[in-house]
């Protein structure tokens, strides 16, 4: 037990210490995230709920220096601020909104018998370990389907940016409105609750960054639409942890469900003598991402084991740190910019959801994501923001951008 407590202290003084250095903002929202779990990861151990037999301090010091390489560029104060957003948005963006909305209202039209069942059944137990058959009504529901999910990132930022000017408050309001039922309806015909704690960050994330710039009547009207939101959503949170795990294991659930991933890393994960070279995070594109789990000498079953492990099963401790680096470096010249269009933004804040969700872990099919959002990257860098590419930005030529609330 002493190794998971000296982690958790390590990383409680890395918060404090974030605070002492007056971090950013999401940098330290980052590492107090990372350390609620750990605290989880202690009282799990304390309370017997997970084996301690095999857990040791390396993986643990492993994991705080891939924490703090990969959330640093997070870290400078005063670099990652809306100062830098321009107040004008391209109006083919505001076209591009009207699409999504027509697109999600389709896809919430073709979830909502599959919602209005499940909640009339309440068997979130069942429906997460039973097989689900979805069809769509047709191809066009399919292609809306995919659309509105795999730009609704995109969505959120601009829904939240157009939140800055008055007489568009009515598109941002119904996009930030439909993205968080579409979430929903994904989390209830899943049974998941992950779904919706990576989708709240994110509406959280966004909301604080762009808070300077929102009018006070529109940051009163968004916290109480999110404290009403959020008494909903807890109450569907408890009810599929009751069904999935019964009411007599609910709260030991919800202590392994926060606390295991860095324990599995350290015991599951950082064991592994063969890696997988590419396997496990690329194999899906392939058709084979399955992995033999005592073939290279891990062990972590279904459990979560951050997005560390992710990398740790094909690369290896060294290629973590490889790839981390290269990630650093990318990130920190975006972040470091002067100016922020929106295609950075989409690459910042899908990164602040990657390491969010990463806590707890970060599955094979994520390269799909990855590729999917550098595909929309790309099509907003060449039909939005005219073939532009800047990574590195002159100061003499980019002055912050600053939005007047006039």
């Amino acid at each position: 037990m002493i190794e998971t407590i000296i982690y958790f202290s390590i990383l409680l003084i890395l918060v404090i210490y974030s605070f002492k250095k007056k971090f950013n903002l999401f940098g330290k929202i980052l590492l107090i995230l990372y350390t609620i779990i750990s605290a989880f990861s202690v009282f799990l151990i304390k309370e017997k709920l997970m084996n301690n037999n095999v857990v040791s301090l390396a993986p643990y010091l492993f994991l705080i220096f891939c924490y703090v390489l990969f959330f640093s560029p997070f870290f400078p104060k005063g670099q990652f601020t809306c100062s830098k957003v321009s107040s004008s948005i391209d109006d083919r963006f505001f076209l591009f909104l009207i699409i999504y909305i027509i697109f999600t209202i389709m896809s919430l039209y073709n979830f909502f018998p599959y919602v209005k069942a499940l909640l009339q059944a309440g068997e979130w137990g069942a429906n997460y370990s039973s097989e689900r058959n979805f069809y769509y009504i047709n191809w066009l529901f399919w292609f809306a389907t995919q659309v509105s999910s795999y730009t609704s990132l995109l969505a959120l930022i601009l829904g939240f940016m157009y939140l800055r000017d008055k007489k568009h408050r009515f598109l941002s309001y119904s996009t930030i409105a439909l993205f968080g039922l579409n979430t929903l309806s994904s989390a209830i015909y899943a049974s998941s609750r992950g779904m919706i704690i990576d989708a709240g960050f994110m509406i959280i994330y966004l909301f604080i960054f762009l808070y300077p710039q929102l009018r006070k009547a529109t940051k009163q009207f968004i916290l109480l639409a999110t404290t009403i939101v959020l008494i909903i959503v807890s109450g569907f949170i408890i009810d599929v942890t009751v069904s999935r795990f019964s009411s007599d294991f609910a709260l030991d659930s919800i202590i392994w469900y926060f606390g295991h991933p860095p324990i599995t890393f350290n015991n599951g994960i950082a064991i592994i003598k063969e890696y997988s070279w590419g396997k496990y995070t690329l194999g899906i594109l392939l058709g084979d991402y399955n992995i033999n789990q005592s073939a290279v000498g891990g062990s972590w079953g279904r459990d979560f084991y951050t997005f560390v492990g992710w990398l740790f099963i094909d690369w290896g401790p060294i290629g973590v740190v490889f790839w981390g680096s290269i990630i650093f470096f990318f990130m920190r010249k975006i972040i470091n910019k002067n100016n922020y269009k929106i295609s950075d933004l989409i690459l910042i804040f899908y990164y602040l959801g990657f390491l969010t969700q990463g806590v707890f872990v970060i599955g094979p099919q994520q390269i799909i994501s990855i590729l999917m959002m550098i595909v929309l990257f790309i099509i907003i860098k060449i039909f939005f923001e005219n073939g532009h590419f800047v990574l590195f930005s002159h100061p003499k030529d980019n002055e912050p951008l600053r939005f007047n609330r006039k």
